[in-house]
Formats: structure tokens, C-alpha cells, sequence
């Protein structure tokens, strides 16, 4: 089942496949608080499923202060056991912020990448690709 919001698409599919999103356009702070929110209300959602992430076609607005906001919102939603989290960011600013939140968050279970390809691979998702872009990704 894909849904579509402002900023962005998902799919999940309960097979196990990783949860895709893919942003577009301006991401600020409210958006990516709300969009796991709404992830979360999926009837097959579950924290454990691998998460991929596509910005190819998005930006980040975000400060520091954002960014801190995000790490205490994502905290408390208190997930004992997550899956793999990968975030594609082609785009030199958005790749640069991602790693250097992932070394200052100490998050072991994530990873940014630049292209579809290497995140699928870092996953261990080899084979057919079944949640594909929308169209206008």
C-alpha cells in the first residue's frame, strides 16, 4: 500500500522487504517528525522492518537546533529493537549532514549512501527491487 503526503511516499511491504520513502521538495524539522508518524499508523508497520530512505529529489532546511530537536523526537518514540536505516543522498550537503549525524548520534544501525544501489546492497537486499520509485523520482 503506498500513501502519499506533502513531502513524501511510502510503501511497506509486510513480506519484509525495507519500508521506502521517498521525499521531495523542502524537508524541515515538522516533516520528518510527522512523516514517521505516519509510517508508524501502517497496519503492517513494524520498527524491526528495514527503513530505506530516498532524498534524490529532496533538500534539507534544517539547523542544528533541528537536528537536536529530530534526535529527541526519534528517541522517545523508544523502539527497543529497530531495523536498518538508510538514508540515499546524493547531493554533497544533504550526504555530509548524514554522516556526520550518524557518527555524533552513535547510530551503529545506520547509514548514508549516494546511490539506490549501495544502500540496497549495505542492506542486504539483493534481487529484485520491489518498492520502486514513484515516477517523478
Amino acid at each position: 500500500m503506498r500513501v502519499f503526503s506533502i513531502v513524501h511516499e511510502f510503501e511497506i511491504d509486510p513480506g519484509r522487504a525495507p519500508i521506502s520513502r521517498w521525499w521531495t521538495g523542502a524537508v524541515t524539522l515538522e516533516a520528518l517528525v510527522e512523516g514517521p508518524t505516519e509510517v508508524e499508523r501502517h497496519p503492517h508497520f513494524d520498527p524491526r522492518f528495514d527503513v530505506l530512505e530516498d532524498y534524490s529529489l529532496a533538500r534539507l532546511v534544517l539547523s542544528r537546533d533541528c537536528l537536536e530537536r529530530f534526535r529527541q523526537e526519534w528517541t522517545a518514540r523508544g523502539w527497543k529493537e529497530v531495523g536498518q536505516w538508510v538514508l540515499i543522498m546524493p547531493h554533497d550537503l544533504e550526504f555530509g549532514i548524514a554522516r556526520q549525524v550518524k557518527a555524533l548520534w552513535g547510530l551503529d544501525n545506520a547509514m548514508a549512501f549516494r546511490t539506490r544501489e549501495e544502500a540496497l546492497a549495505w542492506l542486504g537486499h539483493r534481487g529484485e527491487d520491489t518498492n520502486q520509485p514513484p515516477a517523478s523520482a
